[in-house]
């Protein structure tokens, strides 16, 4: 082999080198890249936060019914899965209805609740329950409540206005006015920057006759029984007296 072609065979051996050497730097920056940008995953709701939480009141019949939506937001950099979240209900609910799988939420008697989106949630995503449940009207005078249990960023009651509901606000909201949405007009209170442990109160005077009294207090079902029984012994005893 010529001095000439071995000095071509080395320059190519250099430059393949160099184009291998080039090629195996940027996969280990690729990798080293991808690496830093992978995720960690949690099931510590310890960044979650409420974006929107509102309720709807409105009364029905005997009852009170409430709707509510709250949104939670992931804040943190981790993927939260297969873990549950927490929220709060009055203790005294019945009927309840949610948007979410009757094998992934859990209620208890004090009105805690947890749940499983059963999706994982990454950095910024959202994730909506929606809860329908009733409260008994039981005296004129009650407080409808609320715990937060995640801050929230804004907390809005809307409260059916009727006849048969008076309200009046008793902390941590703003009342905001009447204002109209469908058909309906509705009592607004407003509040902001809540914090987790936050309790809100309103109160709501409902009407509140004698005889929703009776129906309450089972006095009906006595009289159902004994007053019949009295029209029977009083036509016997004047039978008896004309005799």
């Amino acid at each position: 082999m010529s001095e000439e072609r071995r000095r071509q065979f080395v320059n190519t051996i250099i430059i393949l080198i160099l184009m291998i050497s080039t090629s195996l730097v940027r996969v280990n920056a690729q990798t080293s890249n991808d690496s830093s940008h992978a995720l960690e995953s949690t099931t510590k709701d310890d960044n979650f936060n409420t974006v929107i939480h509102h309720v709807i009141v409105s009364r029905e019949d005997s009852n009170l019914l409430l709707k509510e939506t709250v949104s939670l937001r992931n804040g943190g950099e981790e993927v939260f899965n297969a873990s549950m979240l927490k929220g709060w209900i009055a203790p005294s609910a019945f009927d309840i209805v949610h948007n979410s799988m009757d094998c992934c939420i859990q209620f208890f008697q004090n009105g805690d609740f947890l749940y499983d989106p059963m999706v994982p949630l990454f950095p910024n995503d959202t994730y909506s329950l929606s809860l329908n449940y009733r409260l008994k009207v039981s005296k004129p005078i009650q407080v409808l409540e609320k715990k937060l249990v995640y801050d929230t960023e804004r907390l809005l009651f809307l409260i059916e206005k009727s006849d048969e509901i008076t309200v009046e606000r008793l902390s941590s909201l703003d009342y905001v006015g009447v204002k109209l949405f469908g058909d309906d007009e509705y009592y607004v209170f407003d509040g902001f920057n809540l914090s987790s442990g936050d309790h809100v109160q309103i109160q709501i005077i409902s009407q509140y006759s004698l005889i929703d009294r009776i129906l309450d207090s089972g006095l009906f079902d006595t009289f159902t029984v004994v007053i019949p029984l009295l029209l029977v012994l009083s036509f016997l005893t004047y039978q008896n007296m004309k005799k």
